[in-house]
């Protein structure tokens, strides 16, 4: 069986995205380095980050995505990134976050993923990546004090920017 073709261009938004992502510095290398998609019939197993266990599996068949990270602050900003986005999603202590009902919207889907690579060093050293005074955020999040709600305006910001490269995936 031919793997779908909505699949095929998650993916490849996924690649274009966390490609963006990693030109801006917002990646450690060693998280850019494993990602991996990989792709069978309806199904996608992916390789988001270093850390053993740190994937992603997308099954267009049964409409489920499931994320798995046991780092809590990143399980969050994903999950409400993807309730945001109108997904279906519980979330699991340690665990990661778990969606029913993806087989639409999977552009967003991606994008949202692409951010969860090197999230948890982000968070821990927001100066590394986002700059000391954090230049590279965007004015409307640079104030917000939570690193969590900064974190996910920031990157929410920068999806935005990596919008017109995801024009040109087919």
């Amino acid at each position: 069986m031919p793997t779908d073709p909505r699949l095929i261009r998650f993916c490849k938004i996924w690649d274009k995205v966390t490609d963006y992502f990693f030109d801006l510095e917002l990646y450690y290398s060693r998280d850019y380095e494993r990602l991996r998609c990989f792709m069978e019939d309806g199904r996608a197993e992916l390789r988001v980050g270093s850390a053993p266990g740190h994937a992603a599996r997308l099954d267009l068949e049964k409409g489920t995505f499931e994320y798995y990270d046991d780092d809590d602050s990143v399980n969050l900003i994903l999950y409400n990134m993807l309730r945001e986005k109108g997904f279906t999603c519980r979330y699991e202590p340690r665990k990661g976050v778990f969606c029913n009902g993806v087989r639409e919207n999977l552009e967003e889907l991606a994008k949202a993923l692409a951010t969860a690579t090197s999230m948890d060093l982000r968070l821990r050293f927001p100066e590394d990546f986002w700059g000391k005074d954090f230049e590279k955020i965007d004015g409307k999040c640079r104030d917000i004090e939570d690193v969590r709600d900064r974190e996910l305006c920031a990157v929410s910001e920068v999806l935005k920017k990596a919008s017109k490269l995801i024009q040109r995936v087919t």
